[in-house]
């Protein structure tokens, strides 16, 4: 016991003395008037601590426990030899595509899909003549056994860069449409015939591009060969062998059960996008992002039709900023598919009525 000014005051015991130690910074007079400011910075830290542990919890774990692909390594292709693939045959002829003459796509946008004038026909000679080396190599490309992409891992993070690589898309698109419908207009049929099949099997190829922005650039070209088909069937110079090659051509169209798989590999790049955001934000937007990408994925394995009449409702109100930001590509998406999808029933329909064997 120890006297201070007449008042005694009890030593603390042994076993006291951690307790006091621990309660002191406690009963300072802020916190004595303020106690809620210790609630408060309790809860605080607590926050801080479940932000920190969430963010340690990677989305892409979660993704790769289903077999799916995670990351960009997992996207990037097994290298096959170049003589074997035709991205490396199209990434070759880039050099010859970039210097296709502008009127190459003009010409295509004032014919539609009416058969050339004299004069449209000496014009499309003239430049499936200047452009011979370019038709030959995407020819070539077609022929190729496989296709496989030629992004790397690293160069997939680098949007400008995956665009880039499919630069060689568009010009070789205009080249086998028009080569096709200047052979259909010779009078050689068959040559028109196996154009419009080249065309089909290497957009067919082109399709296995990574990311939704290759699937709709494939989705276009598949749609542009569609239409040269069209042509050919309502040319009525058709022969019966030649309406069955086009008609087995076009079929693998009309399905596109590989939209799930074109879906998840976006899901990679989303995850991607998300993990640049700041902390709290990725914490936040990953639950919503990845069962947005979870309802596109179960509704691209549906039927056709389920999928028709679920797009034209409106996405859930629910969805996370990243997810909103995502819904119109992914409508655009579906859109795209169907579109295919029902421009290759379509000709397929008019092929056999054009079959003068069917």
């Amino acid at each position: 016991m120890r006297n201070f000014g007449g008042k005694v005051a009890r030593s603390l015991t042994k076993s006291e003395r951690p307790i006091r130690s621990f309660l002191w910074p406690f009963e300072t007079p802020l916190l004595r008037r303020r106690p809620w400011l210790l609630a408060l910075a309790i809860l605080s830290a607590c926050g801080v601590v479940a932000v920190v542990w969430l963010a340690a919890i990677d989305p892409r774990a979660t993704v790769k426990k289903t077999g799916a692909p995670a990351s960009f390594s997992d996207l990037a292709a097994d290298p096959i030899p170049d003589e074997k693939n035709a991205a490396a045959a199209l990434d070759s002829a880039l050099p010859l595509l970039e210097k296709q003459s502008v009127r190459v796509a003009d010409l295509l946008g004032e014919l539609g899909g009416a058969p050339l004038d004299p004069s449209q026909l000496e014009e499309a000679r003239a430049l499936l003549a200047k452009e011979a080396a370019a038709l030959e190599a995407v020819l070539g490309a077609s022929r190729r056994a496989d296709y496989a992409t030629l992004l790397t891992a690293d160069e997939m993070a680098d949007m400008q860069r995956v665009l880039d690589s499919a630069s060689y898309a568009r010009p070789a698109m205009r080249l086998l449409s028009l080569a096709s419908r200047t052979r259909l207009a010779e009078g050689e049929v068959q040559a028109a015939v196996d154009t419009t099949i080249a065309a089909l099997r290497l957009y067919n190829l082109f399709a296995r591009e990574p990311f939704l922005i290759g699937r709709l650039l494939a989705n276009a070209m598949q749609r542009s060969a569609v239409g040269n088909a069209a042509v050919l069937a309502a040319s009525g110079k058709l022969s019966h062998a030649q309406a069955e090659q086009l008609t087995k051509a076009v079929l693998p169209l009309a399905d596109r059960s590989s939209m799930a798989d074109a879906l998840r590999s976006e899901r990679v790049m989303a995850l991607y996008q998300l993990s640049t955001w700041p902390l709290p934000t990725r914490v936040w937007e990953r639950g919503p992002l990845l069962r947005r990408f979870e309802e596109a994925i179960d509704l691209a394995e549906q039927p056709l039709d389920e999928v028709v009449a679920a797009i034209q409702k409106p996405p859930a109100a629910t969805r996370g900023m990243l997810g909103r930001l995502t819904d119109p590509a992914l409508k655009s998406f579906f859109e795209a598919e169907i579109q295919t999808a029902t421009q290759a029933e379509a000709v397929i329909e008019k092929l056999r009525d054009a079959d003068p064997g069917g």
